[in-house]
């Protein structure tokens, strides 16, 4: 009897251990991935994308390419601030080889993807279930209520950054809601402000036709 409950004890130990091992990956996957995005350093970030966000970029990548401006006014305040921010910024040649990796590289090395008070950011509480995990993010140190999702592909965890896309576009659409502007007028002059270049309507419309 004793004999079967040291193995129980001991099999209960073995998998908490490899639980913690498991959350300590998922919080360090996430801090591996602030440090590239605080250095700018878009091919280092990459490697820590999981495959939802890698298809969100991608599927931008083929809009801010062939999207009309019917398409462009009509997305959401986050898809069309990075459309027309890009459009913007990439020149002809550069938008022809665009791709969703090429993508996020260059929205990472040009301070695109926003890294405002990244630096006290860190994942808290990890929810482990499997080979999916929540992250609590926390600001130094202290817990708040966003989560991240985390899934593990292969024998890394990987960040799933459409998983606070919804509480991101409430908090930029509140702060276009106090700016008394318009949307379009909003992004236009968060561009200008960003690139200090002046703004040709051409960037409503495609560069190539499918």
């Amino acid at each position: 009897m004793k004999k079967i409950f040291y193995f129980i004890l001991a099999l209960l130990s073995n998998t908490i251990s490899g639980q913690e091992s498991e959350k300590q990956q998922v919080r360090l996957c996430f801090s591996r991935y602030k440090e590239a995005i605080l250095l700018n350093n878009g091919l280092a970030a990459a490697k820590h994308l999981d495959t939802n966000t890698r298809f969100y970029y991608q599927k931008m990548a083929e809009m801010i390419k062939f999207s009309d401006s019917a398409q462009v006014d009509s997305s959401n305040i986050l898809d069309k601030t990075l459309l027309l921010m890009v459009r913007h910024l990439i020149s002809y040649k550069d938008l022809n080889t665009l791709t969703g990796p090429s993508l996020f590289v260059f929205a990472v090395d040009a301070g695109l993807v926003g890294k405002e008070n990244l630096k006290q950011n860190n994942i808290a509480k990890v929810d482990l279930d499997s080979n999916f995990a929540k992250g609590q993010h926390a600001v130094n140190g202290m817990g708040t209520s966003i989560y991240y999702d985390f899934f593990k592909e292969g024998k890394d965890w990987k960040i799933d950054l459409t998983s606070i896309f919804d509480i991101a576009l409430i908090s930029f659409e509140n702060v276009v809601a106090l700016s008394n502007q318009s949307t379009n007028e909003f992004i236009f002059g968060a561009i200008q402000l960003q690139t200090g270049a002046t703004i040709n309507n051409s960037i409503w419309h495609p560069a190539f036709k499918r």
